[in-house]
């Protein structure tokens, strides 16, 4: 799904005043939650964060661990911009934020920037129940300003972002059903919200970089904060600005440079960023000095401090978290997530326990084929199925569809190589035939006229009707020629 390019000339945005100013929490400014990239997201079960926080005057060591619901993905650029958006309507709606927030889905992708339509609310209501399924544990990583202490989550214990959704028609915690749609944050995130640990995020120009760039509007967020308080340089090693976005460091310097400078160019020419400046560290691949532009040195100075002063070591470390489920975790769960995705459902021994043999009998990748035949199957055959199980009477059909599938693309495979091999050879006798024409054609006009005519006579005397084809004779004259020559130069 497309975001539409809307005010791509960014005039649009500045020349209406004043600016969306959206209250954004600054422990999630911060570190990272969302993923930038809708690429591995299936795979990716996690975020765990290590590293040496320095907060007023303490050093200490902290580890944030986020994982997913395992009947949801991870959260990913649209759930990270479906969040902007209920901020920005919390702001809107004036201090104290309170809960709920409601909303319709017109006016959150209005929000957003994206088209309506049902199967565009179908994407978000799936975004949101994965930022809802968020279990977050924190080690002294996250910070309560109410309190003034970090927060530290008791073993066992984990916090959300979000403490409750529901969805038209929905029970709310009150036992009614749902008439619009209500989204409760976590007491945690409302306290941070209400004591000012926050920082002001321009919602428009967000949405501007967003579009361009997610890593440019992902920089935007994190330079917000720590440009906030007025600092005039910014000095990192690469693999910790990469990591808090958050991207895999890449190795090689170039490699850096072509990760980030697109972003740090869109910044620039934006006023962000005065200028980043890369210093080779073959340690560390390269230190990054950023300097905030007018955007950023202005606004510091304009508006009132409201983050605690922070720093973090440059050894700050993100690992993802994968397939920490077993592969028939991942088949039951696949069928869940075709079948009735509107449900949170948590496989069951006894579904295990069959995706396990279906995986034993047929591989994990033919597996994984079968689950969307079988479910396509179900829903014209027993459109009532209510759990995994239901596929049994179904399978041996799917598998087989499974396979005739793969033979067919087999043969596609096996005869589109054959074409291109076919292709290739007849590209190389052509080239071979133009090479000997410039090798043999000169010789040929250099001939006498009753050297040539001899020569002619020769290849007419076995092909006759070759005078109606002056082309092809004229080929096989050169031929002829090239023999007769071989031939003297092997005898002398």
């Amino acid at each position: 799904m497309q975001r539409p390019d809307r005010g791509d000339n960014l005039q649009e945005t500045l020349q209406a005043p004043p600016p969306k100013l959206v209250k954004v929490e600054a422990n999630l400014l911060r570190l990272p939650l969302f993923a930038l990239s809708t690429k591995g997201l299936r795979n990716l079960d996690g975020l765990e964060i290590n590293s040496t926080l320095t907060r007023q005057g303490r050093t200490r060591q902290f580890t944030l661990r986020v994982t997913r619901n395992t009947a949801t993905p991870y959260p990913g650029p649209l759930a990270r911009a479906a969040h902007l958006a209920f901020l920005s309507i919390l702001t809107e709606r004036g201090f104290p934020c309170e809960n709920p927030i409601t909303w319709n889905w017109r006016d959150l992708c209005r929000r957003i920037g994206i088209a309506y339509s049902g199967r565009t609310a179908q994407h978000l209501k799936r975004a949101i129940q994965s930022t809802a399924g968020l279990m977050i544990h924190s080690e002294d990583a996250l910070y309560s300003k109410a309190s003034g202490q970090p927060i530290r989550t008791p073993r066992g214990v984990v916090l959300h972002l979000y403490e409750t959704v529901a969805f038209v028609h929905d029970p709310l915690p009150d036992g009614r059903e749902a008439d619009a749609n209500y989204l409760w944050l976590s007491p945690w995130y409302l306290e941070n919200l209400n004591a000012y640990f926050t920082a002001p995020l321009d919602h428009d120009f967000w949405r501007f970089l967003d579009r361009r760039s997610t890593i440019a509007s992902r920089l935007y967020e994190f330079l917000l904060l720590n440009f906030y308080s007025g600092t005039d340089l910014l000095r990192l090693n690469y693999p910790t600005l990469a990591q808090f976005m958050p991207l895999r460091p890449k190795r090689h310097f170039s490699e850096a440079q072509r990760q980030l400078d697109p972003a740090f160019r869109l910044l620039a020419a934006q006023k962000v960023l005065r200028d980043a400046v890369w210093q080779r560290k073959p340690a560390v691949v390269a230190e990054l000095r950023l300097r905030p532009g007018e955007r950023l040195a202005t606004r510091s100075r304009l508006l009132p401090g409201g983050a605690i002063q922070e720093q973090f070591a440059n050894a700050f470390q993100v690992r993802e978290l994968r397939n920490l489920q077993p592969p028939e975790w991942g088949i039951v769960r696949d069928f869940y997530e075709r079948w009735a995705p509107e449900v949170e459902h948590r496989p069951t021994p006894k579904e295990l326990a069959l995706a396990r043999l279906l995986i034993d009998e047929h591989g994990q990748a033919k597996a994984k084929s079968v689950v969307p035949v079988v479910v396509a199957s179900l829903r014209q055959r027993w459109p009532e199925a209510k759990t995994f199980g239901a596929i049994v009477p179904y399978l041996p059909d799917a598998i087989r569809e499974v396979e005739g599938t793969e033979q067919r693309t087999r043969d596609r495979r096996r005869n589109a190589r054959r074409m291109r091999e076919e292709e290739e050879a007849r590209s190389r006798e052509k080239e071979r035939q133009t090479v000997f024409r410039l090798r043999w054609q000169p010789r040929w006009q250099a001939l006498s006229e009753a050297d040539r005519h001899e020569i002619e006579s020769a290849v007419l005397k076995g092909n006759p009707h070759l005078r109606k084809a002056p082309g092809i004779l004229e080929s096989l004259c050169l031929r002829e020629l090239a023999q007769r020559s071989e031939a003297d130069s092997a005898e002398n």
